[in-house]
């Protein structure tokens, strides 16, 4: 595992916890609007953080009880077959941890899930399931794996939420009632506002402050706890 930076304090990040934020390398999808396009690759970046001299961080604080929670981020951190390894590390120092993924594993979900080795899960609902082809990734089986992702948490018995970064063509009012059908009850939807460098240059567009309000209005409607990022 090849590690792509650490934030070292966040009160935002896990929810109710102040926690640690570690960013993953490697990543397998390629959205256009990511704030960090520098993990996708897996490889090290410079200059490099130790997943060892890391953990020795970590072990400091939580001895000197400065941290609660752990956040995994990335990139993607179900794509790295060690990430449970590294679950159960953060678990003997006494942390409580949150995964941020886009669900596109749905077996090392469920694995981290049946081990106890996760207490908070926040998930990317990025568009409709046939639309992350070839728009997002190019991996196969996409769809079938977000569907079993989100139907995992619905019955698994911890924290969690939905995030959508609020894009247009990948989001939009049309399309919101089909995405709100996504998330099971019992979770939070979180409306991401977008920060697009250049929107005229890849063709994206920030849905606008209007747009979001009407999608959350919409969702609440629906008995979904439904919330715009930052409000």
């Amino acid at each position: 595992m090849l590690l792509g930076g650490l934030r070292k304090t966040s009160t935002l990040d896990f929810p109710g916890r102040l926690s640690a934020v570690v960013f993953i390398q490697g990543c397998n999808f390629a959205c256009p609007y990511c704030h960090n396009p520098q993990l996708w690759e897996p490889a090290p970046v410079s200059p490099a953080l130790t997943l060892d001299e890391c953990c020795a961080f970590l072990a400091r604080r939580r001895q000197r009880r400065l941290l609660e929670g752990v956040v995994l981020s990335g990139g993607e951190p179900a794509v790295n077959d060690d990430l449970p390894e590294l679950c159960s590390r953060l678990r003997a120092m006494g942390y409580q941890i949150k995964l941020d993924t886009n669900g596109s594993r749905p077996l090392m979900l469920e694995k981290l899930i049946r081990d106890s080795l996760v207490d908070y899960v926040a998930l990317d609902i990025k568009t409709l399931p046939d639309l992350y082809c070839p728009g997002l990734s190019r991996e196969p089986g996409l769809e079938e794996a977000l569907m079993a992702s989100l139907s995992l948490l619905a019955g698994a018995g911890l924290e969690y939420e939905f995030r959508t970064t609020m894009v247009s063509p990948f989001v939009s009012v049309e399309m919101a009632e089909d995405l709100l059908r996504l998330a099971p009850p019992g979770g939070r939807w979180y409306l991401q506002p977008a920060r697009l460098p250049h929107p005229a240059a890849s063709g994206l567009r920030a849905l606008s402050r209007p747009e979001l309000v009407r999608i959350r209005d919409m969702a609440q409607a629906e008995g979904l706890r439904a919330f715009i990022r930052g409000e």
